[in-house]
C-alpha cells in the first residue's frame, strides 16, 4: 500500500522576496497550498513603480476557493525583503469566474485573474497608503530575511 508523499520542499517559482514579504504579511500564510499535499502559492508581480516598489499577488487558495491578495512590497535586497507591516495588503475572495490552477510542488500554482476583481479605488488606496510614487523610506518598513519557506 502507498500513500501521498509531501515533496515540498519550499517555494521555488520567481520572485522569492515578494514570496517572503507575502508569507511574513500576515501570520496565518502558511507559504503553500494545502490539499492531499502541499503545493507552491500563486506569487504574480503585477506593477512596479519608478523605486522598484512592486504590486503582487498571493493567494493559498485552490480552484475557484480562498482568498486572494494584493501585496506591495517596498524594496528588496540579495538578503532582505522590506515592506509596511499592517497596511501592505488587501484582501478578498476568489470572484466568481475566477480560478487558482495547482501544479504540485514543483511549479507555483497560477490564477486566471491575478486582480481577481478588486476595484481601481481599492488599488489606488493600498498604492497610496504604501507611498507609491514616493521615495522609499526603509526606516518606516519591517525588514524580513529572504527565504524560500516558512518557519513551522
Amino acid at each position: 500500500m502507498t500513500g501521498c508523499t509531501d515533496l515540498y520542499k519550499g517555494y521555488t517559482g520567481g520572485h522569492l522576496e515578494l514570496y517572503s514579504v507575502a508569507i511574513n504579511s500576515k501570520e496565518d500564510f502558511r507559504g503553500y497550498i494545502q490539499s492531499e499535499v502541499r503545493h507552491q502559492p500563486v506569487v504574480e508581480l503585477l506593477e512596479e513603480d519608478y523605486y522598484e516598489r512592486k504590486l503582487f499577488t498571493y493567494s493559498e487558495g485552490q480552484g475557484a476557493y480562498g482568498d486572494v491578495y494584493l501585496i506591495i512590497s517596498q524594496h528588496a535586497t540579495d538578503e532582505y525583503a522590506y515592506f509596511y507591516y499592517g497596511i501592505n495588503y488587501i484582501s478578498g475572495e476568489i470572484v466568481e469566474g475566477n480560478y487558482i490552477h495547482l501544479y504540485g510542488s514543483k511549479k507555483p500554482a497560477t490564477i486566471d485573474n491575478p486582480y481577481n476583481g478588486f476595484t481601481v479605488n481599492e488599488i489606488d488606496e493600498l498604492k497610496q497608503s504604501n507611498d507609491l510614487g514616493e521615495e522609499i523610506d526603509i526606516s518606516q518598513c519591517t525588514q524580513v530575511r529572504i527565504v524560500n519557506k516558512k518557519s513551522e
